[in-house]
């Protein structure tokens, strides 16, 4: 309390319930919900620091700076019956001052940064507690105590922290997991520097890569503990995809339709690769020597009834569009539901949410009544609720009568949302329904940052400034992707 003079001050012992928490400028609705860290802390350890409270002259307490942990306590006497309490006859009573103090005590305390809390979790492993134990006794989840010690391990991402102290522990623990990745690292570094906004988006980028690399790398040991000799990713000069090949001029079997027929030929093997409308490791089987086992190529112009793909400039450039923009919405998409929890689960509804709300109900379009019929199971997800059951009541529904009107439109919110969220794709960016276009505007104008391949919903130029590869190997496509550049 920053100018309150201390007069016949004393420590005690108190039932919360006795304590008047009538004058507090912070409006609590529900402070196991709107601050479930601190109703933690105070269920695991009690108030472990005094609250300081006045006398009043009709003999009761009133408290002046702790109303948070009192209320708090008051739920929880059976475990807790008493919190401890600096009593003092403060001589600046007025309104204004305690007012003052207030807003001292809760706007201008500032918290720890980035760097002090990993700086604290290491220091408490000294001690020889482990993660959960460290979790337990901040009233935090396991795994941000990990991603913090993860970072603080890094000594190049412990010295990052100080020139860059807005990042994150989950920020902070991504940047070293890519410590060792040169490419990924620089990278990263760049787009702190020069647009950290983006920050959150290339890294989920870079996690997408290394996934997708580290899915091609299991599905090749596996095809090789089969026999099947891996080619790699690309092509190598005299192969063919088995998909586009005859079994030979007699035989007009096409082989792909059964790889496995082909397995005895000397020339079978396999391309590992990324099926680019999925985003998965998939495996393209093909002929290492087509020509000299005899098979022929069904694209040949010489061949009756074949057809040859033709790859025009701009259609290669579109593809490689497609196969970058692809990629770009699937990492977006990790970092845009995350956000999407982090709004959902809000205390204060957003701007014109009203609106939204009563369009998208009074409209019902497909992806609302699609919703109904998943019994919003991923508004659950978004709330952190349990899933829905059937035949049992729903979650979301579950203590609405004792809601608030912010908390009934918050849950009203979510079920909306959730529905337009789980409707997108990556066809999304090229093919927006109407109601996804108005879907991704809120999200913008709720102040949720869009990555560029999210904007192309409602900007198609919103790509112009990135560059693609027309360097593109038309022989890697898989019939999906063919279609996909048409």
């Amino acid at each position: 309390m920053a100018t309150m003079t201390w007069k016949n001050t004393r420590f005690e012992l108190l039932d919360p319930r006795t304590l008047l928490t009538d004058r507090n400028s912070r409006t609590i609705v529900d402070i196991k919900q709107d601050n479930p860290e601190l109703y933690q802390s105070v269920r695991e350890h009690g108030v472990s620091i005094p609250v300081i409270a006045n006398p009043t002259p009709e003999g009761g307490i009133r408290v002046r700076d702790g109303h948070c942990r009192t209320i708090i306590a008051c739920s929880l006497v059976e475990k807790h019956p008493v919190i401890p309490v600096l009593v003092t006859e403060s001589e600046d009573v007025a309104e204004w001052e305690v007012l003052r103090d207030h807003w001292l005590a809760n706007e201008v305390r500032s918290g720890y940064t980035t760097a002090d809390r990993i700086r604290l979790f290491e220091q408490m492993t000294l001690f020889g507690l482990s993660t959960e134990d460290i979790a337990a006794q901040l009233s935090l989840q396991p795994e941000v105590v990990e991603a913090g010690l993860k970072a603080r391990r890094s000594t190049a991402v412990a010295a990052t922290l100080t020139e860059f102290p807005q990042l994150t522990l989950e920020q902070a623990a991504g940047l070293a997991d890519f410590e060792d990745d040169g490419e990924a690292y620089a990278d990263l570094m760049d787009t702190l520097s020069t647009e950290p906004e983006a920050f959150d988006h290339e890294l989920a980028e870079w996690r997408q890569e290394r996934q997708l690399r580290e899915a091609r790398e299991a599905l090749s040991r596996e095809l090789e503990a089969e026999g099947v000799v891996v080619v790699g990713d690309s092509l190598p000069v005299g192969a063919r995809r088995l998909d586009r090949l005859h079994r030979s001029r007699e035989d007009r079997t096409p082989l792909g339709d059964d790889p496995a027929s082909h397995s005895s030929c000397p020339g079978h093997g396999a391309m590992v690769t990324t099926n680019n409308v999925e985003g998965v490791a998939t495996a393209v089987f093909v002929c290492r020597d087509w020509e000299r086992h005899g098979h022929v190529d069904s694209w040949s112009a010489s061949v009756s009834g074949g057809v040859k793909e033709e790859w025009t400039a701009e259609k290669r450039a579109e593809r490689a569009r497609v196969v970058r923009n692809n990629k770009a919405w699937r990492a977006a998409e990790t970092v845009r539901r995350k956000k999407l929890a982090e709004l959902v689960q809000r205390k204060t509804p957003p701007r014109l949410v009203a609106q939204f709300l009563a369009r998208s109900l009074a409209e019902g379009g497909h992806e609302i009544r699609r919703g109904m019929e998943t019994q919003h199971r991923f508004a659950c997800t978004l709330l952190g609720l349990k899933e829905p059951k059937y035949g049992k009541p729903n979650p979301l529904v579950t203590g609405l009568g004792k809601a608030s009107a912010n908390q009934a439109t918050m849950i009203s919110l979510a079920v909306v949302v959730a529905a337009f969220e789980a409707s997108t794709s990556v066809d999304t960016w090229r093919n927006p329904t109407p109601e996804q276009k108005r879907y991704f505007a809120a999200l913008a104008d709720w102040g949720i940052r869009l990555h560029w391949v999210e904007r192309l919903v409602n900007d198609p130029a919103a790509d112009a400034h990135v560059g693609t590869d027309t360097g593109l190997d038309t022989e890697t496509l898989s019939a999906e992707d063919l279609q996909q550049a048409s």
